[in-house]
């Protein structure tokens, strides 16, 4: 069964999906991290930036090449430019979590390109925070993946 619940965090309001089977609930635990996904996938680069505090620490594995980045402005950069304007579909899928402490997440995005093509892209995300924000964030990726 596949459903959403609106929370506050940080005075911002947002949905978090959830998916749930008979025994188990995956994702059922709010953070900070989906504050972000959501910000993202809406177009809101402020309210994205409020979330990550000012001296972020950014790596990520993507098939083409490996980031390193400090600093929320330059993080958004990069990550809006995954997350296009105009370009978005929607979330395909989303999980929320912690191993022992860290936090994670994973998501699927659809979205097309100016040219009508569709693509996917996951990715898997590793990350850390404190009262300023989001402080470390660790992030592998798919790639973009053509859909048939």
């Amino acid at each position: 069964m596949r459903r959403s619940a609106d929370v506050t965090e940080r005075g911002l309001a947002y949905t978090v999906p959830m998916t749930t089977t008979a025994t188990t609930t995956t994702a059922t635990t709010t953070s900070i991290g989906a504050a972000l996904i959501e910000r993202l996938m809406a177009g809101d680069s402020t309210g994205a930036t409020a979330l990550l505090s000012p001296a972020a620490q950014f790596r990520a594995i993507t098939p083409r090449k490996f980031i390193e980045l400090s600093g929320n402005a330059d993080i958004i950069a990069t990550l809006n430019n995954w997350f296009r304007a105009g370009w978005r579909e929607g979330l395909e899928s989303f999980e929320d979590g912690s191993v022992e402490g860290r936090q994670r997440m994973r998501y699927r995005v659809r979205w097309s390109d100016d040219y009508g093509q569709r693509f996917v892209f996951e990715q898997q995300v590793y990350y850390e925070a404190d009262g300023s924000g989001i402080t470390w964030l660790e992030l592998m990726c798919s790639g973009y993946m053509p859909l048939s």
